[in-house]
């Protein structure tokens, strides 16, 4: 018996009014019902566990993603993609207070910290994460940039190069010339 049949048999037994026993007509209209309604019920399942963020599979976050126009890379794990995703619902356009900024850009999947230099009106966010590829720093770049308030200048200290990390390589001058790398694929540079 479908959960369907079952729901609707407990409902109408107590009524008394219906000839429910295997092979009534009533049973057999009510097992056509429940045939279809239990695809609902499932299709309905479906619809409430992928429409919120916290029960949402690879396919709900994928739309969710879609949605926001803030598609992430498949090999993210999907819980960091979920996080990011709340983040960005949780966050309002218009708030530009530090930690409002600060959740701005953990919607985009950084963990900044923001430095107000107001009598130059500019931002500085430094973030140490490693960036997979070129586009990926564009990307972050580009989003951060819209999050963030247009009268102030943005100052961007990403990646991971500092001067340990780039003397740590034992390339000599010529070598890093050779590379032919500006200073951003620099910053990504492995």
């Amino acid at each position: 018996m479908s959960g369907m049949m079952a729901r609707m048999g407990s409902a109408l037994r107590p009524l008394g009014l219906y000839d429910l026993r295997e092979g009534s007509f009533v049973a057999r209209e009510l097992r056509c019902y429940a045939a279809a309604l239990d695809a609902v019920d499932d299709a309905l399942d479906a619809l409430l566990r992928e429409g919120f963020v916290q029960t949402a599979s690879e396919t709900g976050i994928s739309r969710m993603e879609a949605i926001t126009s803030s598609r992430q890379s498949a090999d993210m794990p999907i819980e960091k993609r979920r996080e990011m995703l709340l983040y960005r619902f949780a966050h309002r356009p218009d708030d530009f207070s530090p930690e409002g900024m600060k959740n701005g850009l953990r919607a985009i999947g950084l963990d900044a910290t923001l430095v107000e230099l107001l009598a130059q009106e500019q931002l500085v966010l430094s973030d140490s994460s490693a960036m997979a590829d070129l586009s990926q720093y564009l990307r972050v770049r580009r989003e951060a940039g819209q999050l963030l308030p247009a009268h102030l200048e943005v100052l961007f200290d990403m990646g991971t190069l500092t001067w340990a990390v780039f003397e740590g390589k034992n390339h000599t001058w010529s070598q890093w010339n050779n590379l032919a790398l500006n200073w951003m694929e620099l910053e990504i540079y492995q």
